[in-house]
């Protein structure tokens, strides 16, 4: 199933599933409790991405300011991005999934998974299989397989000192 094909999939089950939750909760406890439930959801969710978001770009400029890279990071700060989607979207679905990226304790196994899923991907992407970081000391900083490469090999892998 192709990327655009799941995405329209999913626009499509969200507001089926929130409506065959809103519909009971509605006659269960009646529609102004409902709307407060969805607007309090928002509200706080707003409150608390502000929080989340501050903390997550000071973690962002700390690890820049030390020198790393701040890969996990980035990453707390779009699960945050996400999440404000999640809430902005009315319904008692999407609030608890945006409600539940905003605690730091949820969102770190969350964030090992997509961390690992883009790991993959990259390591997938790579050239001849070469995993970026993962150089001998004595390798340089060009990759072994480029250093290797046939000129005209060389130039379609992009190596530096073809580029002067």
């Amino acid at each position: 199933m192709s990327t655009i094909a799941k995405l329209m999939f999913l626009l499509t089950l969200v507001p089926v599933l929130e409506v065959s939750i809103l519909i009971p909760l509605h006659d269960l406890i009646g529609g102004w409790w409902t709307l407060g439930l969805v607007v309090c959801t928002a509200t706080l969710g707003t409150m608390l991405i502000k929080w989340q978001g501050g903390l997550a770009l000071r973690r962002i400029k700390e690890a820049i300011a030390d020198g790393k890279l701040p890969g996990d990071e980035i990453l707390d700060g779009v699960l945050i991005l996400v999440s404000s989607i999640t809430l902005i979207t009315p319904g008692v679905v999407t609030d608890t999934i945006g409600l539940i990226l905003l605690v730091p304790s949820f969102r770190a196994p969350i964030r090992r998974y997509v961390s690992g899923r883009v790991k993959r991907w990259i390591e997938g992407k790579s050239p001849a299989g070469v995993a970026y970081g993962d150089l001998e000391e004595d390798d340089g900083p060009i990759p072994p397989r480029w250093q290797e490469a046939p000129a005209e090999e060389a130039a379609h892998l992009g190596r530096p000192d073809d580029i002067l």
